[in-house]
Parts: structure tokens; C-alpha cells; sequence
């Protein structure tokens, strides 16, 4: 009880939408027990994907990219909160502040991966000074794994081979490759509101 009545507590620090309409500053990806990753200052995390691997058992399940969730895998403290894995799972693009720190839970899990999108509070307050991009960024290229459009719009999306083979398919702003294999790629974004297409090179590590 007392778990849960933390968690609600907290709960306005957590977003369960789409990606943030913010400057995309990096893409963290969270694996390898030992390690700690925090959020920088002035910096917030976003939960794009998640990946479970059990060593005991030898099995891999990939959560869907508009679902990920926090589960036993890992352990994050809150600046004056503090989790363990007895909590209830986390759904959703879950949004962590600066200072958040991340921690697989132990060896079992060591090969789970948790993909954020990193976003720089001090850009928005330079937002309405800046004019409106006419074209978004595609952000980190090369990438490893996930791509994220900086704009807040749904786009159809396409990504081909460079012989011209189409490999994915997906709406909205953010692409997880991490499934691909490493090589250039086309992405094809057409804005749904505008009828506009923008395309992009993308080299895939």
C-alpha cells in the first residue's frame, strides 16, 4: 500500500503519451548490468522501446514500440523517491526528470534494453524565437536504433533499402531500427495534415 500510494504520488512526473514536442538532445540506451545511466540536468528522458532478456531461460521478447513498459528488468530512483522491482509495472512513453537514475536489476536481466529519447528543457524556453522549422530534423543519424522526427505531427512513414526494397511501414514520429541490419536506408515521411513528403538518408549502425 504504501508503494502504491508513492506511486500516485509521483505520477504527474510521468507522461503515457507520444513523443515529446521538444528539441531532441540524444538517444539513450539503457543495458549492461553494472551500470548506471542518469538523466542530465536540464535534460528528460522518454521510455521509446523495451526488450526483456532472461539469461536463465534464454528467452528475448521485444515489447512493441507504442507500448514499452518499465518492468522487474530494471530499477530507477526519482530524486526523493526511490523504486525496487515490487512496484507495479510502468506502461507507456513514461517521461523521467533530470536526475533520475537507471539500473538493471540484476544479472538475469543483463542483455534487457531500454530505449529513451532525450529531451532539452532549456531549448524550450528559446522555442518562440526560433522560426517554425519547415522541415524537421531526423534525429541521431547514423543511429543504432531509434529515429525520432522533431516535430509534434503524425507522419506515414516508409523506410527502403537502397535497392529500393521497402522494409518498414509505420505512422507517427519516431522509427525503431534497431532490428535492421547495418547500412543506408531511405525514409520516406509523409506529413498526413500538410500532404508533404520529406525524405531522408539514413546510415544504420
Amino acid at each position: 500500500m504504501k508503494k502504491l500510494l508513492l506511486l500516485l504520488i509521483i505520477a504527474p512526473m510521468f507522461g503515457f503519451g507520444q513523443a515529446l514536442n521538444l528539441p531532441v538532445s540524444n538517444v539513450v540506451v539503457v543495458t549492461g548490468y553494472g551500470q548506471t545511466y542518469t538523466v542530465p540536468q536540464g535534460k528528460v528522458w522518454q521510455l521509446m522501446s523495451s526488450s526483456h532478456y532472461n539469461n536463465n531461460s534464454s528467452q528475448f521478447s521485444q515489447a512493441t514500440s507504442s507500448f514499452p513498459v518499465m518492468d522487474d528488468c530494471i530499477n530507477f530512483y526519482v530524486p526523493g523517491y526511490n523504486y525496487d522491482t515490487n512496484i507495479p509495472f510502468i506502461f507507456g512513453h513514461s517521461v523521467f526528470p533530470s536526475g533520475t537514475a537507471f539500473q538493471l536489476n540484476d544479472s538475469t536481466c543483463q542483455n534487457s534494453v531500454y530505449t529513451f529519447v532525450e529531451y532539452d528543457l532549456g531549448a524550450q524556453n528559446l522555442a518562440s524565437n526560433v522560426p517554425q522549422q519547415t522541415t524537421p530534423t531526423l534525429y541521431p543519424n547514423p543511429t543504432s536504433s531509434l529515429l525520432a522526427l522533431n516535430s509534434d505531427k503524425e507522419y506515414d512513414i516508409e523506410v527502403y533499402d537502397m535497392a529500393g526494397n521497402k522494409v518498414m511501414a509505420l505512422t507517427g514520429n519516431t522509427i525503431d531500427m534497431s532490428h535492421l541490419s547495418s547500412a543506408t536506408y531511405i525514409v520516406k515521411a509523409l506529413d498526413k495534415v500538410e500532404n508533404e513528403e520529406v525524405n531522408y538518408k539514413v546510415v544504420k549502425n
